[in-house]
């Protein structure tokens, strides 16, 4: 519990930011993402799933099976990283690897029934459910104009989502 009656804490005994921190947007951006990424991991617990987890079984579902080193390629994750991630997503049998029969050498990730049916039954509206409640303190402008700048800022770097550009 903080003291109320120390000049770092607020008068409902949160921390306040250093003068150095209230201003810096990389603190801020990585302090908003760690947030929100804590309620999201939080919502995806009863799956077993990571916010990663998710976010490939997502791309997987909207994009169709792929390679792993191409879905590791498209989200920016490192090919170790990306091993890890199938496997433990094909342990929980959310996903499986499939021979590409165009490409012998190859194996496509690909969603099972029982993954397909996860994301129809609720974990697919997880994110939406958690984000909504993250910006509930803003208008539904600012959530707007909020992606907009978010997605001009990560554009640069070839992550445009659909619709954006």
């Amino acid at each position: 519990m903080g003291d109320m009656n120390r000049p770092d804490t607020n008068p409902d005994g949160s921390p306040t930011l250093p003068p150095n921190f209230a201003k810096s947007i990389g603190f801020l951006l990585n302090k908003a993402g760690q947030l929100l990424t804590a309620q999201f991991e939080s919502e995806l617990a009863p799956y077993g799933l990571s916010a990663r987890n998710w976010g490939v079984l997502r791309f997987i579902d909207v994009n169709g099976n792929q390679s792993q080193q191409s879905i590791g390629e498209q989200l920016r994750i490192d090919r170790s990283t990306m091993v890890n991630l199938v496997d433990e997503l094909e342990r929980m049998g959310y996903v499986v690897r499939l021979r590409d029969p165009h490409d012998r050498r190859r194996y496509a990730v690909t969603l099972t029934e029982y993954g397909r049916r996860q994301l129809r039954s609720g974990l697919d509206s997880v994110e939406d459910k958690v984000t909504d409640r993250f910006l509930e303190r803003i208008s539904e402008q600012d959530r707007e104009r909020l992606v907009s700048i978010l997605i001009s800022l990560v554009a640069p770097d070839g992550i445009t989502p659909p619709g954006a550009g």
